[in-house]
């Protein structure tokens, strides 16, 4: 019987062999760094009946492959400010060592991840960009996560504000109609002069 810190041992999971005379860990995690000890019993048909033998302990230490592997933000991307109608573009770097894997990205919109799609593009690059900005983004907040084999890391968040771009002429020809006269109303109500 195989012991664990002097805890019976029970076949499972990636353990086998708790009561043969090999105990095998497929494969070991970092839960099993430990002190394993083994009792044998003899046979009750024994003179004197079963007697119980334990080895000496042995320490099983399991090291962490990924210490210091994971990924770090080395550039964090920055607030802006834009017009409704520009292009809002943020940037985010990051390195890990090689034996970590691959860095992959994804950027967030308040704590959601994004897709590339209607205003959105680069949402799983190292650049993302909003645009054309619309004023529903003003005060959203643009974060990425950055993930490889070891670890992840996220960027600080970034906001975005979107301040009404007013037109500077609502009819070239002159003349005023109803779509002039609410462009008017829309841009007067938000502000512009």
């Amino acid at each position: 019987q195989w012991r664990k810190n002097g805890a019976p041992i029970v076949n499972g999971g990636t353990i086998a062999g708790a009561t043969s005379p090999t105990l095998t860990f497929t494969p070991t995690l970092l839960s099993d760094t430990a002190s394993y000890d083994v009792q044998v019993t003899s046979p009750a048909s024994c003179s004197g009946g079963p007697q119980v033998t334990t080895s000496a302990a042995a320490i099983l230490s399991v090291n962490d492959p990924c210490v210091g592997l994971g990924p770090t933000v080395t550039f964090q991307p920055l607030a802006l400010n834009v017009l409704t109608g520009d292009i809002a573009a943020y940037t985010v770097a990051a390195s890990a060592d090689a034996g970590g894997g691959t860095l992959s990205y994804q950027w967030r919109k308040d704590g959601v991840n994004l897709s590339d799609g209607g205003t959105v593009s680069g949402a799983t690059t190292t650049t993302l960009t909003i645009g054309p900005a619309d004023l529903s983004d003003n005060g959203a907040a643009f974060d990425a996560v950055v993930t490889n084999d070891c670890g992840t890391a996220r960027s600080d968040p970034a906001g975005l504000g979107v301040t009404w771009s007013c037109p500077a002429d609502f009819d070239a020809s002159g003349t005023v109609a109803v779509p002039d006269i609410f462009a008017f109303l829309s841009a007067w109500f938000s502000g512009c002069p």
